[in-house]
C-alpha cells in the first residue's frame, strides 16, 4: 500500500536496549513463547504459531514499521489546476456545512481489513487565513467516512444513502440505527494559518467504532468540511498512514 517507514515506540524503549530495533525484540519474544523454557521452577511449554499470534493482537501489538498511501483525489477537481501545488478547495458561505469526497481509497478486501491495527490522515492544508473571534474555534476540517456499492432490495446489511460520487458506483454507508452517515472527525485545520500546514489526524486504532461497520468491499472517504459564513478549506496532498497488526514468521 505504498513505501514502508519506520517509527518508534518510547514506551518499549527500556525494554528494547539490548536489540536493534523494536522489530528484533518483536521477534524475540515470539520465539521465547515458542520455545517455551526449561529452566527449573519456570518450566511452560511452547505455544502454538496461531496462539502466539493471538495474544499479540489482543495486546494490540502494531508492526513497527508502517505503509503510507498517497491517494490521488478522484472526484474534485482542484481550484486552480494550472498552479503547482494544486489546491483543492471548499468554502461555506453560510450556517450550511460545505464538505466534499476529496479522497476515496480502493475497495478494501477482507485480508487487509483483518491486518490493519491503525490508520491515520495527514493533510498539507489550511483555513482562510483569518478569523473574527478566536474563542470560537475552528470549523475548517476533515473526516474519514465510510463508502460501499449500492445495496440491492435483497440486502439487508448496513444501509447506505443515495448520495453517489461522480465516476464510481458508490454511496456514503448509514448506521443502521439513526441512518446517519458513518463518518468521524481526522481532525481541524490550524486555526487562522496563512500558509499551509502538515496536520497529522487522530489515530483510528482497533478499538475505533470504524472497524465495527467496515466491510470488505468498503472503501475510506476522506471529507473536506468547512461552515459558517466565510469559513474555508484548503488542502494541496493528503495521505493515510496504515499499521498492521505484528504476526511473528519463521519461529
Amino acid at each position: 500500500m505504498g513505501s514502508q517507514q519506520s517509527t518508534t515506540n518510547d514506551d518499549a524503549s527500556g525494554f528494547t536496549q539490548q536489540f536493534p530495533s523494536l522489530l528484533h525484540f518483536y521477534h524475540a519474544l515470539s520465539k521465547s513463547f515458542s520455545k517455551g523454557s526449561s529452566t527449573p521452577g519456570h518450566r511452560r511449554p511452547g505455544l502454538p504459531t496461531e496462539l502466539i499470534i493471538m495474544i499479540f493482537r489482543m495486546a494490540g501489538l502494531k508492526h513497527p514499521n508502517y505503509s503510507e498511501s498517497t491517494l490521488e483525489p478522484l472526484h474534485f477537481k482542484p481550484t486552480h489546476s494550472e498552479t503547482y501545488p494544486r489546491e483543492w478547495k471548499v468554502q461555506s458561505w453560510d450556517a450550511r456545512r460545505a464538505e466534499q469526497c476529496w479522497i476515496i481509497t480502493d475497495p478494501l478486501d477482507e485480508k487487509t481489513l483483518y491486518k490493519t491495527a491503525s490508520i491515520q490522515l495527514y493533510t498539507w492544508s489550511r483555513d482562510q487565513g483569518w478569523v473574527n473571534d478566536r474563542s470560537q474555534g475552528s470549523w475548517s476540517w476533515f473526516e474519514i467516512g465510510i463508502a460501499s456499492e449500492p445495496l440491492t432490495n435483497d440486502d439487508n446489511s448496513t444501509p447506505t444513502s443515495a448520495q453517489i460520487f461522480d465516476g464510481l458506483n458508490v454511496v456514503q454507508k448509514l448506521r443502521p440505527d439513526s441512518k446517519e452517515p458513518l463518518r468521524w472527525r481526522s481532525h481541524s485545520n490550524v486555526l487562522a494559518a496563512r500558509n499551509i500546514q502538515e496536520h497529522a489526524g487522530e489515530v483510528f486504532d482497533y478499538h475505533h467504532e470504524l472497524w465495527s461497520f467496515i466491510k470488505a468491499g468498503d472503501r475510506l472517504c476522506v471529507y473536506m468540511c468547512a461552515q459558517f459564513g466565510g469559513w474555508s478549506n484548503i488542502a494541496i496532498y493528503g495521505r493515510i498512514r496504515v499499521w498492521k497488526y505484528f504476526e511473528p514468521t519463521l519461529l
